[in-house]
């Protein structure tokens, strides 16, 4: 079975032992280290980076995935050519947009400074997506709602007995065995 547990309650750090070990997922690490969303809500930009300025201050270990990193890197991208359309009242698509030097420039700094924070902060995870998985995923594909990526990474999680997971992602509690922490109310309220 899947706990949720609402990050929003002050009192949710009174039950986190320094000892304990979260897995941060993409969103909350580009929410966590990235400039800007245009599509971020403000529960997502100021909830999750508090939460985790809490664990790290209260000394947890905090750990992510090179899977997670390489989306990290990619929706960073992407946000950056959503603030580019914003600024400039365009509809540039993603490949037109790598071309523009002075643009890829600024990528590359924000892809920089949010890596080597990443780096600094979080115990980066690597592991092999084996066949065996992919098998595993589609069998189960009616007991889950999670995309191949994100069951993936949780099996790794769970095998590792890695079972605290900050996530604003619905699908996640569709996966057994773990705890959610989050501020998403559409997961809090499914409880």
């Amino acid at each position: 079975m899947t706990k949720t547990i609402d990050i929003n309650n002050i009192d949710v750090f009174r039950d986190i032992n320094e000892s304990e070990v979260f897995a941060v997922d993409t969103n909350v690490l580009y929410w966590m280290h990235s400039s800007f969303d245009v599509n971020a809500r403000k529960y997502q930009t100021e909830t999750y980076p508090q939460f985790i300025s809490d664990l790290i201050s209260n000394g947890n270990k905090l750990v992510t995935t090179i899977y997670n990193c390489m989306e990290l890197l990619h929706l960073i991208e992407k946000r950056q050519l959503d603030l580019y359309n914003l600024n400039n009242s365009s509809e540039l698509r993603l490949k037109k947009f790598r071309n523009d030097k002075n643009e890829r420039i600024g990528v590359k700094e924000e892809c920089d400074v949010v890596f080597e924070q990443i780096k600094d902060l979080y115990d980066i995870k690597k592991f092999i997506i084996e066949i065996e998985f992919l098998d595993e995923f589609i069998n189960k594909f009616e007991n889950h709602k999670c995309d191949n990526f994100d069951y993936n990474t949780l099996k790794y999680y769970y095998s590792e007995n890695i079972k605290n997971i900050i996530t604003d992602d619905q699908d996640f509690i569709s996966f057994p065995g773990i705890n959610i922490y989050t501020a998403n109310k559409t997961i809090i309220n499914k409880r």
